[in-house]
């Protein structure tokens, strides 16, 4: 009867351990299918901030090309009434600034 009792708790804890397997094998393949979405998701993002990134450094060339010109006007307007500019209205030449 001992050895009998003995089997049978046996064959209770076995089967516990079964389950508590069966129940860690479910949690790490949840863990796992989890991760990959995590490094899917991730490298989206990478590769979203990468473009990001390039378009603006396009955005700034672009702004910089754009601005420079202005700089000329803004110089012009600084230091034409220090030398004077030759300026066409309605077909004659008018000098503003000190150069008159």
């Amino acid at each position: 009867i001992n050895a009998t009792q003995n089997l049978s708790t046996l064959i209770k804890h076995t089967a516990s351990l079964r389950l508590a397997l069966r129940a860690s094998i479910n949690i790490a393949n949840d863990v796992s299918e989890r991760h990959s979405d995590l490094l899917r998701h991730s490298g989206e993002l990478s590769a979203a901030a990468e473009r990001l990134q390039h378009e603006e450094q396009v955005l700034t060339r672009r702004a910089e090309e754009i601005g420079k010109p202005l700089k000329h006007y803004d110089a012009v307007d600084r230091i034409g009434p220090l030398v004077g500019v030759l300026f066409k209205e309605g077909g004659r030449v008018v000098v503003r600034g000190i150069a008159k």
